[in-house]
């Protein structure tokens, strides 16, 4: 096993919600444009990492996590992301992650 797959195995070890941060920061945390990130991620995808099925999984699951504050999921796109929100308000968050899901999804499909 190498080294970015012994990496990408702890990663998927630890919680959805760390996951999800660590995802979005990644690809939003130094881009606002949706259509940068996306182009970003097919060039990931060329590159057959499981990197974005890992983070789509966590990201799922953190938006059906009843646990999860609407506060965090502000926390998640105005701090992880750095995308100023209009109304902060967890709807408003929620939205907005529902949104990077959907085109997560596009670009594995």
């Amino acid at each position: 096993m190498d080294f970015i797959q012994t990496r990408l195995g702890e990663l998927f070890d630890r919680p959805p919600l760390e996951i999800t941060q660590k995802f979005i920061h990644e690809f939003w945390g130094d881009e606002s444009q949706m259509e940068a990130v996306e182009r970003d991620m097919r060039q990931l995808k060329e590159q057959k990492s499981p990197w974005l099925e890992i983070g789509l999984r966590a990201l799922e699951a953190v938006l059906v996590d009843p646990g999860i504050s609407d506060q965090k999921l502000i926390s998640l796109v105005e701090g992880d992301a750095n995308y100023p929100l209009e109304n902060p308000s967890g709807a408003t968050a929620r939205a907005w992650l529902v949104e990077a899901a959907a085109m997560i999804r596009r670009v594995i499909v």
